[in-house]
């Protein structure tokens, strides 16, 4: 139940790449102030040179169904929807109806930051928060996703399973609400379902080391790896 894009649209670094190279050619192209000119040519120490920087490669196979379906929803979105899903706001600062304007793709809660101004919030302040989040903006998954996490917190499970099932169905590829799905199953001692959430999580999202060591663990409580 981490936090995680409301709408996925990919793989959000795909998007914010392509904004910091336009951003990196419109620096270049920018024209010298008559202040850089009379201070002379740029220090070699200070020129940028873009064959030194690193070419970092996407460690999964492509799959050219996902890329569909990539180009299918930002075709369907318009400029405001695209900036607005690789944007991130502070609980501290945001409110419901931002998240709903602004077409935010995600709300940071951390960094001590809590609902209302009250960094010490109990869970049902979070879950108070949760409930406004859903009921201006339905369709943002990360609203049910944060409600699912006040009602763990308050030992609600049934209504936590239902949350998190809600926001399977908004965005199937949430890693957040499958690896919640999986601490939730475990507290309720469902460890065959939470091995199998476990690892549909990291089926998305392969580098999240706590959750491979849950699987790890499961497994041999489970009898599916022996030591």
């Amino acid at each position: 139940m981490t936090p995680i894009e409301g709408r996925s649209v990919g793989h959000p670094a795909t998007l914010a790449a392509a904004l910091l190279a336009s951003l990196v050619v419109a620096l270049a192209v920018r024209p010298a102030t008559a202040d850089e000119g009379a201070a002379g040519s740029t220090p070699a120490e200070a020129t940028a040179d873009p064959t030194i920087w690193p070419s970092p490669e996407w460690p999964l196979a492509r799959n050219e169904a996902h890329e569909r379906r990539i180009d299918g929803l930002l075709g369907e979105m318009t400029i405001e929807e695209k900036v607005g899903q690789i944007l991130q706001g502070d609980i501290s600062t945001l409110t419901p109806d931002d998240v709903r304007d602004y077409h935010l793709g995600a709300v940071l809660s951390g960094g001590n930051s809590g609902p209302y101004g009250d960094d010490k919030a109990p869970p049902a302040r979070w879950l108070e928060l949760a409930d406004e989040l859903i009921s201006v903006a339905p369709e943002f998954a990360e609203g049910w996703n944060k409600r699912a996490e006040a009602f763990f917190m308050l030992d609600r499970y049934g209504a936590a399973m239902a949350d998190i099932e809600q926001v399977l169905i908004l965005e199937p590829r949430h890693f957040g609400a499958w690896a919640g799905l999986g601490l939730l199953m475990e507290a309720m001692d469902l460890d065959q379902g939470a091995l199998r959430a476990f690892r549909r999580a990291t089926e998305i999202y392969p580098a999240e080391k706590n959750v491979a060591g849950a699987i790890e663990r499961l497994e041999l409580q489970t009898g599916g790896r022996t030591l």
